[in-house]
């Protein structure tokens, strides 16, 4: 459950350096107070309405000492003074100073670029009615998969419907289905990674441990001073659930290990080789099993059949090469007609017209030349053949059979034809390239979308960290105005909900939230991929098979100061970090008549500046070394919390993403579109009293219906263009500061941007994103909500 009103930070800085703020005097001492000391350069950036100084003072030290300038925040001309030697130096910092904030105004909050709504159709609707969300049909799939403050939230909020002049009943709930594993993920493999040795090998009980610095345990004589260890060990019957398995395969490996036959004697050409060498009898080894597959058993005829049909299929591929290939008959088919109906004396003529006494002789001629001339006869192509394929015979192109005048002609037709491939594909290739993309009868809805979107995207190219572009199928609510607001018989005009989320002269629009949560059942998702066009044209909409599967481990951790991050580890165990990530900017398409909406998002986790505070990294070391993730037939994996408290972990979330590239209806051409789903399983966090450190989390892999019933399974719906994310991939090398050259607003609208008044020719980044940009995702995104039934 996304609430776009609450979506920002209460303190930028903070949130990129991840420590307390610093003392406003600290700015202040920037001033240039020395006139002997100060520089001969000056040069000053205005600052905007929402600038504050005790935000930017630990970015203005950083940006000074970065670029050997000396800058200052002045009071009195609100404005930041940069002073330095060389100009091109203090134009360098300006520049840095304004990409850094555009960057952290993206994490401010502002409603022109979270709340931007459309109403489709525009037209067909004199009146809407917002139902409590209580009445609705999905309301009960909903509930299922929302934990008890979402539904709290929600429950209170309306949708919004077409008008009935009749009373509305309480809607007959979805039924709700068995939650099943799609049949994408049902036999997913995952491997183990971490510090295993931390939680398996105990200390001796006279001794106490203690965590060190690299992640390993080191034997302390005497107890610690405080009374929670610094390193947790297991106790004994914490999780035992894999301690047998865990002696089968040792004793397995061990058995194995001590049967091998081992001969060094080298082996005599002369012996022949035996078909089979089976294990000497081994003696049953309690608690392991080991059986032998038993060798299949064949007649004695059967093999002899074989060895002769054998046989007989080599005499005769080794005789068939030395006869001559004979022909093979051939169907002769007679034609009745042609054989009891012999030529007439006189040729056939075309059936006389009124024209034809109307024209003059010399017309009479020209039209007789034209269509009864020897050239129109052998031009004449069979109807089982296509004019690509006609090739002119030697006998098309004999002297006696064409005319003089029409011989140049035909030869460069002929060699028109019959030219090379190389030379078509370069002509078709320069004719894709020339050709102007079709206009789009809803292209005013996508220019509308992006025209709310470009401010986000322009200040997005100095965001340095993961961006995300995504048409999300979400389920949009309005929240009552007040608590006493009631939405039972009410109903509104379409004039009315422009003034609530168009509203005009910076006003506010109401409050709604999003539902980003789909389903939690894995069938459901297999329904989408296996979408068609329609019953006439049963074709698929997306591939079956994945084009990638991925899957992440994400701990959400918490630091003194309230500013949130996000490690996330690979398959591997690799760890990264940044800030959790946060909605940019969006704009919400509403579908009255739809159960779900779409919500196109643009989201954004910042890099963590790591470097800058080194009790943080300290704490992030030692977390990321104490790591272990156990797969079975539950998923489990331990981790520590650091002991100088930088930061704590408040839940571990995994991620398997799936997308399927769109198949479209023309064969010859090949998008970069791809419906992405997103399967999200939070882990059971459990905790020791007497380990208050140690973090076990647990997910049944198993048992869905567990998880579903703890609100620990979910699935995110969205669609998204493979050449958009390439571009915004640019950004996670990028700086605080800098800002990406690779890619601009307008760049995302693809094939579309001469909207924007840009020639197409003119942007090379704009013809790579084609038709996969903002406006096809908008396309297949209104595509599969017409045609998805989750919910109803």
């Amino acid at each position: 459950m996304i609430n776009y009103q609450a979506q920002f930070l209460s303190d930028l800085s903070d949130f990129v350096q991840g420590k307390p703020r610093k003392p406003v005097a600290q700015a202040s001492s920037l001033l240039l107070d020395d006139l002997e000391d100060e520089p001969s350069i000056s040069k000053n950036w205005e600052c905007p309405p929402d600038f504050r100084k005790e935000r930017y003072a630990p970015f203005l030290q950083l940006l000074a000492w970065k670029t050997g300038t000396k800058i200052a925040h002045d009071e009195f001309i609100e404005a930041v003074v940069v002073a330095g030697e060389d100009e091109a130096v203090i134009d360098d910092a300006i520049e840095q100073l304004t990409n850094i904030y555009s960057a952290l105004s993206l994490l401010s909050p502002n409603p022109a670029r979270q709340h931007h709504h459309i109403f489709l159709p525009s037209t067909g609707y004199d009146k809407l009615q917002v139902m409590p969300f209580k009445l609705h049909s999905a309301a009960a799939g909903i509930q299922a998969i929302s934990t008890t403050e979402e539904w709290e939230t929600v429950a209170k909020n309306g949708v919004i419907v077409p008008f009935r002049p009749e009373l509305r009943h309480k809607a007959a709930p979805a039924p709700l289905h068995t939650p099943v594993v799609s049949r994408f993920l049902v036999s997913p493999t995952f491997k183990e990674f971490g510090n295993r040795r931390m939680y398996t090998e105990a200390p001796p009980s006279n001794q106490s441990t203690q965590a060190s610095t690299d992640g390993g345990v080191v034997i302390t004589p005497t107890a610690p001073a405080t009374p929670e260890p610094a390193l947790p060990v297991r106790p004994k019957g914490f999780y035992t659930s894999t301690l047998s398995s865990e002696k089968a395969d040792q004793v397995t490996k061990w058995v194995d290990q001590n049967t091998a036959t081992k001969s060094d004697a080298p082996l005599d050409p002369q012996q022949p080789v035996p078909p089979e060498e089976y294990p000497p009898e081994q003696k049953p080894i309690r608690g392991v099993l080991k059986r032998r597959p038993k060798a299949a058993t064949m007649p004695p005829k059967c093999v002899e059949s074989e060895a002769a049909e054998e046989q007989n299929s080599g005499e005769l591929s080794s005789v068939s090469s030395l006869l001559a290939e004979r022909p093979k008959p051939r169907q002769v088919l007679h034609r009745t007609m042609g054989q009891k109906t012999s030529p007439g004396p006189k040729p056939v003529t075309k059936q006389t017209t009124l024209d034809k006494y109307w024209l003059t002789p010399t017309e009479k001629q020209a039209t007789l030349d034209k269509y009864w001339s020897p050239v129109s006869k052998h031009q004449t192509k069979p109807d089982n053949m296509k004019s690509e394929q006609r090739v002119p015979t030697p006998a098309d192109l004999s002297p006696t059979s064409v005319k003089p005048g029409v011989q140049s002609e035909l030869r460069e037709s002929t060699n028109a034809i019959t030219a090379k491939p190389e030379s078509v594909q370069t002509q078709l290739q320069e004719l894709a390239r020339t050709m102007k993309p079709a206009v789009h009868p809803d292209s005013c809805h996508v220019l509308e979308i992006f025209n709310a979107l470009q401010p986000t995207l322009e200040a997005a190219r100095s965001f340095p960290g993961k961006l995300q572009l995504e048409a999300h199928i979400e389920l949009v609510t309005i929240t009552p105005l007040s608590d006493d607001q009631n939405f039972d018989m009410g109903y509104v005009t379409l004039d009315e909900w422009r003034s609530h989320f168009q509203p005009k002269r910076n006003r506010a629009s109401a409050p709604y939230f999003a539902c980003n949560k789909v389903t939690s059942s894995g069938g459901d998702v297999d329904g989408m991929v296996d979408l068609i066009w329609s019953k006439k044209n049963p074709e698929r909409i997306f591939f079956e098979k994945p084009i990638d599967y991925e899957t992440v481990l994400e701990y959400h951790c918490r630091m003194s100061n309230g500013a949130n991050f996000v490690i996330t580890l690979d398959e591997s165990g690799n760890p990264t970090f940044h800030h959790a990530q946060a909605v940019l900017g969006c704009s919400t398409v509403h579908f009255p008549h739809r159960l779900w909406d779409i919500n196109i998002v643009i989201k954004g986790g910042m890099n963590l500046q790591i470097h800058q505070d080194p009790t943080l990294k300290k704490g992030l070391d030692e977390f990321a070394k104490s790591i272990w993730f156990e797969p079975g037939e539950s998923l489990v994996i331990f981790c520590c919390e650091p002991t100088n408290r930088a930061f704590t972990v408040s839940k571990i979330l995994m991620k398997q993403t799936m997308r399927h590239r769109h198949q479209t209806m023309n064969e010859e051409t090949e998008s970069k579109l791809m419906l992405k789903t997103v399967e999200v399983r939070e882990f059971i966090i459990g905790r020791k009293p007497q380990y208050p450190g140690l973090i076990r989390g647990r997910i049944p892999i198993n048992d869905m219906q567990q998880c579903v019933s703890l609100k620990k399974l979910w699935y995110e719906i969205s669609i998204v263009s493979d050449e958009i994310q390439k571009l915004l991939d640019g950004n996670r090398g990028l700086e605080l500061g800098q800002e990406t050259k690779g890619w601009s607003a307008t760049d995302i609208l693809g094939e579309e941007i001469e909207m924007k008044d840009i020639p197409y020719d003119s942007s090379e980044v704009a013809k790579s994103v084609g038709s996969s940009g903002l406006g096809g995702m908008y396309r297949l995104a209104k595509v599969v909500l017409d045609r998805m039934r989750v919910g109803e």
